[in-house]
């Protein structure tokens, strides 16, 4: 793609993205046929779900992580360190007192009655413990997605890059260990809380070493935090339709069909899941690009662009989603050892939406990127 004093930059971006998110879906895809068969179709089932309802706590979060890009890449390439600082430290704040608030409200979800009722008994322990240690994974995972949107701000893709790549590995090799040696879901969910800690303290170290006179201070700005809250919240509106096509399909299976089909619903969907992610992987970096261009009036550029972009998606995801659809039983098979119709069903279904959304990728990065998420 051309049209960018930044393509060197996009380029080497962009490499980052390809590879942490190459190294990250081959873990998945390593991890999720030997947790299926260790932990059994129905223990599996109440993992995925435990994740799922981890992330619908997204609803609450506003996106101020997603904000935090193409504002702080405008205030960097306008040279202005000090409002740098000011957003991070006003959007660390907020984030801590909904991680807290958050941890706290999940023991009060167990507490809904017949919630329990739908988890067979033989579990039902498992998911007293594992339900609020989920909600701290995904408090700190807030944190993290927020530095993570920080050093993509400020063009350090390869932090965020090394940092997944390193902890991922970590990770995948923990709870595979776990799991083969017996352990059952809350010694994985434990392994889960590790990791999370070890992400947002590296992360963050990051943070401060990339930020120039960075200091934290306890100091909420009003006006700042209206500001971060009034673009978040623009973005929250198609987040909450992202949130229901990836998390509510499992809590709604869950309720009507058992876990046991969440279990192989899930197999069909991560092949889709992971599919979709691989063609908007050559614009993963533009958002700042964007920010930049639009901050410095160059509307042609942006505008060329924004179609340079959008066509590389369309050549890229169509032969790729094909061919996941036709390949469905064959790939079911080579991958997890599963031929239900259950899991094939999902992937023919699932890939044609996911492709839309793929397709669509480049669009909703430049429309954030110069500060307008309300259309999207």
């Amino acid at each position: 793609m051309s049209g960018s004093e930044g393509s060197p930059s996009l380029a080497k971006n962009t490499l980052f993205n390809i590879v942490d998110t190459g190294v990250r879906h081959s873990l998945a895809l390593v991890l999720s046929p030997i947790l299926f068969w260790s932990l059994g179709a129905e223990t599996y089932g109440l993992w995925c779900v435990i994740w799922a309802f981890s992330g619908t706590l997204g609803l609450a979060d506003l996106r101020l992580n997603a904000a935090m890009t193409p504002l702080i890449a405008t205030a960097h390439s306008e040279g202005n360190t000090d409002r740098v600082i000011r957003l991070i430290n006003n959007g660390l704040l907020f984030y801590a007192a909904l991680g807290a608030l958050l941890f706290a409200a999940s023991y009060g979800v167990l507490q809904i009655p017949g919630l329990l009722l739908l988890i067979p008994e033989s579990i039902r322990q498992d998911a007293e413990f594992t339900v609020p240690a989920a909600a701290a994974v995904f408090s700190l995972s807030t944190l993290l997605t927020m530095s993570s949107g920080i050093l993509h701000g400020l063009q350090r893709y390869d932090v965020t890059a090394t940092i997944q790549m390193s902890l991922g590995a970590l990770r995948a090799l923990l709870l595979i260990s776990v799991a083969l040696l017996g352990g059952g879901l809350q010694e994985l969910v434990l392994v889960e809380v590790a990791i999370s800690i070890a992400l947002f303290c590296w992360s963050w170290i990051s943070v401060v070493r990339y930020v120039p006179g960075y200091r934290l201070v306890f100091a909420p700005e009003k006006a700042l935090l209206k500001e971060l809250l009034s673009f978040g919240s623009r973005l929250q509106v198609g987040h909450v339709a992202h949130l229901i096509a990836m998390h509510f399909d499992k809590l709604i299976l869950s309720a009507l069909l058992g876990l046991e089909a969440v279990a192989f619903y899930d197999l069909g969907a991560k092949i889709v899941g992971i599919a979709r992610t691989l063609p908007p992987l050559v614009v993963s970096a533009t958002m700042p690009i964007a920010s930049a261009l639009h901050a410095s009036g160059k509307k042609d550029d942006l505008w060329i662009f924004f179609k340079e972009g959008t066509e590389v998606l369309a050549w890229l995801g169509l032969p790729l989603f094909l061919w996941v659809s036709i390949g469905a039983k064959s790939l079911l098979l080579s991958w997890a050892g599963v031929a239900a119709m259950d899991s094939q069903t999902t992937l023919w279904l699932l890939s044609v939406g996911f492709f839309v959304k793929a397709y669509s990728e480049m669009g909703y990065l430049v429309i954030v990127g110069i500060g307008r998420p309300d259309v999207e």
